[in-house]
């Protein structure tokens, strides 16, 4: 793997080959900033997995079928099949589940943060981090990585929010025992095989 680095200060001309593996270009505390991060995920999937099997317990070993048909009455008299399930609460999902959350914001304030840090000395920023990462190129290397990160975690966050929400909640039978419900509808069009595209059917 090889990094391009940067002029040194007050020098005009890349150095001899421009091209360095990265072990030349990231110090201790760079590989230390970036394994920190790389723990931090894989511990978190590694709990996500746990919590994950034990939601898979529970709902095994529910005493009836989960999810109950909903009687719908439309005004404009379509009839409309409904299924609602039933969810509690859980501490430990939604521990999990802020999480990663969290991770993300603590994410994006450290590339907000240290992108000002990489301009130092200019607009005020001081020049300690980046002596601290052995220059700009050992600042940089663990910035790139940690905003690849948190922006995968940023999209996955938005598009999977709501189906996240209910992965890190515990199924139950009795409505009576929910502390959350989800309704889905039984769309025709899913489960018809005899319904045909309109577009289709003209051809």
């Amino acid at each position: 793997f090889c990094v391009a680095r940067s002029p040194e200060p007050g020098g005009s001309r890349w150095p001899q080959g421009g091209c360095f593996a990265m072990p030349e270009l990231v110090n201790e505390l760079g590989i230390c900033v970036i394994g920190v991060t790389f723990c931090l995920i894989v511990a978190l999937i590694l709990f996500n997995a746990l919590f994950q099997y034990t939601r898979g317990e529970v709902m095994a070993g529910l005493e009836d079928e989960f999810g109950k048909h909903l009687t719908f009455h439309s005004p404009d008299d379509t009839p409309r099949t409904l299924k609602q399930f039933g969810f509690v609460y859980s501490v430990w999902g939604s521990i999990l589940l802020n999480s990663w959350v969290g991770i993300f914001v603590v994410g994006y304030i450290y590339m907000i943060l240290f992108c000002w840090l990489s301009y130092a000395p200019q607009f005020g920023a001081p020049t300690f981090a980046l002596q601290a990462f052995g220059g700009w190129s050992g600042f940089m290397a663990p910035w790139l990585i940690i905003f690849t990160l948190v922006h995968i975690i940023g999209m996955a966050l938005i598009i999977c929010w709501e189906a996240m929400r209910t992965r890190f909640m515990l199924p139950v039978s009795h409505m009576a025992d929910a502390t959350h419900v989800m309704i889905e509808e039984e769309a025709s069009f899913m489960t018809d095989d005899s319904i045909l595209d309109p577009d289709s059917a003209r051809e």
